[in-house]
C-alpha cells in the first residue's frame, strides 16, 4: 500500500458487492411486479445504499476497530482509502447520500418499470 497525497492510501481491495445490488434490485422487480408505487421504491432503494455506504464505518468509528481496508470501511470502485475513523465514516456519508440516491433513482427505476412490464405481460397471458 501507498500512501498518496490527500491522506488516501492506494492499493486497497474493498470494493462494491454485486449480492446487494442484487437485492436491491430484485426489491425494485417486485415492487413493479406488486404495483406499490415507484417513490417507497426509490426510497427504500436509497436507503439500503445509504447502509451499505455508512453502517461499516460507522461502527468502525463507533467501536475504535477501525483498520485500512478492513470490514468498517465504505465499498468503493476506486482504489483508495482513508487514514481515520472519522474520514472514511465521512467519506461513507458522502458516497451514500451521492451514489445510493443515483442508484436508487436509475437503477429503481429501471427495475420498477421491468416489474411492472412483467406483471402486465403476465396478467395478459394468464387471461388467454
Amino acid at each position: 500500500m501507498v500512501l498518496a497525497s490527500g491522506g488516501f492510501l492506494l492499493g486497497m481491495d474493498v470494493d462494491l458487492s454485486a449480492g446487494w445490488i442484487a437485492v436491491a434490485l430484485r426489491v425494485a422487480v417486485v415492487a413493479g411486479w406488486l404495483g406499490t408505487g415507484i417513490g417507497p421504491t426509490i426510497g427504500s432503494l436509497w436507503l439500503i445504499g445509504f447502509w451499505w455506504f455508512v453502517f461499516p464505518p460507522f461502527i468502525g468509528y463507533l467501536s475504535g476497530e477501525w483498520v485500512i481496508a478492513s470490514r468498517y470501511s465504505h465499498p468503493r470502485m476506486m482504489d483508495f482509502g482513508y487514514t481515520s475513523a472519522r474520514a472514511e465514516l465521512l467519506g461513507g456519508l458522502e458516497y451514500g447520500v451521492k451514489w445510493g440516491f443515483l442508484f436508487a433513482v436509475i437503477g429503481g427505476t429501471l427495475a420498477y418499470l421491468s416489474g411492472t412490464v412483467i406483471n402486465q405481460l403476465a396478467t395478459r397471458l394468464g387471461a388467454r
